[in-house]
């Protein structure tokens, strides 16, 4: 049986390693962002600069255009 500790450090590994992957579900994109769910939704659906490259019905996100929308958001809210 593997113990609760080690399937914690597992699971924070596999959070750490996102960035590897071309495609993100949803849920991980906020991991990775910092975010909750709900704000990758709205950052999907914004008029004016969406977050691009959105796969499989809306359920996956690319780790570049999500890397380069936090770019652009944190320089935008700079100003």
């Amino acid at each position: 049986m593997i113990s609760k500790e080690k399937l914690i450090q597992e699971e924070e590994n596999k959070q750490k390693d996102l960035s590897h992957k071309g495609w993100l579900k949803i849920a991980n994109a906020a991991i990775y962002a910092d975010c909750s769910v709900a704000t990758i939704y709205s950052w999907m659906k914004d008029p004016i600069h969406p977050l691009k490259s959105v796969k499989h019905n809306g359920r996956r996100v690319s780790v570049e255009n999500l890397d380069e929308y936090l770019k652009s958001f944190e320089q935008n809210r700079m100003f």
